[in-house]
């Protein structure tokens, strides 16, 4: 639910750059749209995501594919999920880092135990 707060808050800057250009908001809005579009083509997969098809797939489009959950966990820090998370106010970067070091202390007491 915070992507879609977060991609709906850039959605409506980008289409306020086109407007401030002149260009209607209709239009604006399908330019947007469109810029999404294309951008997204790279990320859908039909098919099993857990397959060898998916691994190759995924490695042949330069998409993350991660296999662990440390792995996982560890795009916390990264620049983009800093943007979510601290950019809209749901965490401070202090306490991001707090979230990661306990996701992470719990996944490998987790896995001890496997």
């Amino acid at each position: 639910m915070l992507q879609f707060a977060y991609q709906l808050t850039q959605f409506k800057k980008d289409v306020d750059v086109i407007i401030k250009k002149g260009v209607n908001k209709d239009e604006a809005i399908f330019q947007v749209l469109k810029k999404y579009i294309l951008e997204s083509e790279r990320v859908l997969f039909e098919g099993d995501n857990y397959s060898k098809e998916w691994h190759k797939e995924a490695k042949k489009r330069g998409l993350c594919n991660l296999t662990s959950v440390p792995e996982s966990i560890s795009l916390y820090l990264t620049k983009q999920s800093r943007a979510v998370l601290v950019g809209s106010g749901v965490l401070r970067i202090k306490n991001l880092k707090v979230v990661w070091k306990s996701s992470m202390r719990s996944s490998l007491k987790s896995s001890d135990r496997i």
